[in-house]
């Protein structure tokens, strides 16, 4: 389930980003900080999640 929360905060980074990006020169620069942040939460919910091994039996 921490895996979704992550994901879901990835996509309102990068909305965020979006939106509120000043106008000028630097809005380029607020987006891309913003998507590589989103990039790097959605890659931490997807290849952070702990690896699940099928129980052996004995």
């Amino acid at each position: 389930m921490a895996g979704g929360a992550t994901l879901l905060a990835a996509v309102a980074a990068l909305a965020a980003g979006l939106v509120l990006a000043p106008d000028g020169t630097d809005r380029g620069f607020v987006i891309a900080v913003s998507a590589v942040l989103a990039a790097a939460l959605a890659a931490y919910a997807v290849l952070g999640e702990p690896v699940r091994r099928a129980a052996r039996g004995s």
